[in-house]
Parts: C-alpha cells; structure tokens; sequence
C-alpha cells in the first residue's frame, strides 16, 4: 500500500471468499460457441468491507492455478469483483508474472474479487460516424 493511501485505523485484511461465486458466464444466445469462464484463482476478500483509495490505489495480488497463467489464443485473464451477488470485471488490467505465477491488478477499492479466464472476444466491426470502425470488446455473463 503506497504512502497515505491507507487512512484506516483497521488493519487490511486478505481472506478466502467462502461465499458461493455467481454462475461463471459461458455461452449466450448471442455468442453460442463461447467457451465457458474458468475460474484462476481463489476468490479472496479484500478488506475491510467498503475501504476506498485515492490515487495511485493499492496493488492487489493473487496466486493463478498454474494452467491458466498462459491463457492459450482466444482466452485472457480478468479480474472480476463480487458486486451484489454479480461478477463485475474489473475496469483496471492486470499484468502477471509468469515466472513466478502471481497475477496483479490495481484497485481503489476493497471487496471479494477473483481471477478469471475468459474469452477475449471481440464483436464485428461497427461504424461510427465518421466511418472509421472501431472494435468492441464484448463480454456477456450467463
């Protein structure tokens, strides 16, 4: 945790999240043929409960099952947050360390998060106003 980002007076706090996850997504009606989400890591509560960080945020880091570190063409690892009993992907990309297989992810707040390795599908090409198309990242839970 960088330099007064943490103004609690509480310690943080890192455990499982024993809580059932939501259904993983998988294929849609829209995207039939999507392999379905494999879960990459623990899903771990970050606490406590309702913490928030100004910038720079703090860095958040979770061991992967050692499958999935190198998702293979067509797949990618996200970090999802538990947000009201749904899996929310985090807006903020990881980057993870191979030869140690630890993932990491910045975030301004605390919560139940997990890693995912999802489809990295993206939609036909759309035009926009001017003509230029542009690519749309599409991701649907089930």
């Amino acid at each position: 945790i960088p330099a007064n980002v943490w103004s609690s007076t509480l310690p943080a706090i890192v455990e499982d999240y024993t809580t059932p996850l939501p259904t993983l997504p998988g294929p849609t009606d829209s995207v039939p043929n999507k392999p379905p989400a494999v879960q990459a890591s623990s899903a771990l509560f970050f606490g406590p409960s309702g913490a928030a960080f100004p910038e720079p945020g703090v860095k958040l880091t979770f061991p992967i099952a050692p499958e999935c570190i190198s998702p293979p063409a067509g797949l990618r690892l996200a970090v999802f947050k538990v947000v009201d009993g749904e899996l929310v992907e985090h807006p903020y990309a990881p980057t993870i360390d191979k030869a140690t297989g630890l993932l990491s992810v910045k975030t301004r707040s605390f919560s139940p998060y997990v890693v995912l390795m999802v489809p990295d599908i993206a939609s036909p090409a759309t035009s926009t106003p001017s003509g230029i198309s542009q690519d749309t990242r599409v991701f649907e839970a089930s």
